[in-house]
């Protein structure tokens, strides 16, 4: 049986999610670190923000559907997370209070880039604005996603 693309991120998610219950217990003696690992989709790198806990990778859910372009929703009502593999992934008005995804103008006008900001790019890829100490020096580069 061969697992699709699609089929082996919920697998993994599965994972994940089944690690991060069992966690608690033993968490005292484990320390999240930044992953410095490479992630490769269909051949593609793409920007996840990962953590190697125990010898383990961890990610965000939602950050995994967006690289797949599956769906990933929450519902605070039922504390359930809803996965479609289906389904496109779009940015959802909850995701958006977790993290601030802008569009950059594309009328001309100026865009004033806060810390915490994410820029979607075209190719999908998602950057985070972590540093604006150089927004008011001259002159500023283009922005672009590369």
């Amino acid at each position: 049986m061969k697992i699709r693309g699609k089929e082996a991120a919920l697998v993994a998610s599965g994972i994940v999610l089944g690690a991060s219950i069992a966690a608690p217990a033993a968490g005292a003696a484990l320390m999240a670190q930044q992953s410095s690992q490479e992630i490769v989709v269909d051949g593609r790198p793409v920007q996840i923000e990962a953590y190697s806990i125990g010898g383990s990778n961890y990610c965000k859910l939602r950050d995994v559907g967006r690289a797949m372009n599956f769906s990933v929703e929450y519902d605070p009502l039922t504390n359930t997370v809803r996965i479609d593999s289906g389904a496109p992934y779009e940015v959802s008005p909850s995701a958006m209070t977790a993290t601030h995804t802008v569009t950059l103008p594309a009328d001309g006008s100026q865009y004033v880039p806060q810390i915490g900001d994410r820029i979607l790019c075209d190719d999908g890829t998602e950057y985070e604005i972590k540093d604006v100490a150089r927004w008011n020096s001259s002159p500023l580069p283009t922005p672009t996603c590369d």
